[in-house]
This record gives structure tokens, sequence and C-alpha cells, in this order.
């Protein structure tokens, strides 16, 4: 199923710059689209794409619910009132989740992205993507071995 979830996250985002919104690809998929030279290494390790993360800004809320709306994903409305920063959606005929996190990262450390957005696209720039996976001090399973 790695495919249709990469292709599901590109579809995402070029809607998105259509609709003019500023959503980029973090995470995996975003690290596929960059080095597509390393994509063996995910057989290899026998890791598979679960869900697509994305990054977006607060302001955009409405237009970002929309959207992934309009593509088919519904959005977990009382995880949005418990968590302002990050929209969760689903596809409930697949089960795929996409996660929006707004305006900012916060691991470890926080990596403000509202004014980075602009910088890259379909991805956040490669920096803050080097930061966001550094940042994981405490790694699960699902970092290394998807089964």
């Amino acid at each position: 199923m790695a495919e249709p979830i990469f292709d599901t996250a590109l579809s995402i985002v070029n809607n998105a710059r259509e609709r003019n919104l500023e959503l980029r690809l973090i995470g995996s998929n975003a690290f596929r689209l960059h080095c597509p030279e390393f994509r063996h290494l995910f057989s290899a390790m026998n890791r598979q794409l679960t869900d697509v993360d994305l990054a977006g800004l607060s302001k955009h809320w409405s237009s970002i619910t929309r959207l992934c709306e309009d593509m088919g994903f519904i959005l977990d409305r009382r995880h949005a009132m418990h968590y302002p920063d990050r929209l969760l959606f689903t596809i409930p005929s697949n089960g795929l989740h996409v996660d929006v996190f707004l305006d900012r990262l916060s691991y470890c450390h926080t990596i403000d992205l509202r004014e980075r957005l602009k910088y890259d696209n379909p991805t956040i720039p490669l920096a803050d993507l080097l930061l966001e996976k550094m940042q994981i001090v405490q790694i699960n399973e699902k970092d290394i071995i998807s089964r």
C-alpha cells in the first residue's frame, strides 16, 4: 500500500497548491520524494508508509478541512477540539490517516514553520526535514520496522 499512500500525499499537496494553500509534506513521504534513490531501504527494512503527515498554517484551518473533506477524508472533530494545532483526518474505506500539523512542529524543540512553508514545495525545506527527524530521541518500532 506504500505507493497509493505516497500518491495520495502528493495529490493532497497538489490540490492545496491549486487552492493557493501552503500545505507541505513532512515525514517519510517527504524524504521519499527528496531521496528516491533510497526507496529500496524501505523494502530492505520491511518499512511501510502508513500515513500522510503534512504541515500547514492555522489561518487556513477551514480551507484545509474543506480540501481534505472534498477528497473524501473525514475530520476527527473531537481530536481537533483538544488539539487546536493539529488536524487528524481518515478515509473510512481504508483507514488511511492524514495528520496536519499547524504552524509548528513541537517535539524536543519547536520548529516554527509559519514563515518557512513558502521556501519549498511540495515539502518543508530540507533543513527542517532534517531537524524534524533528528529530534526523535525515543525511537519506536514504527520508525524502524513496520509489520
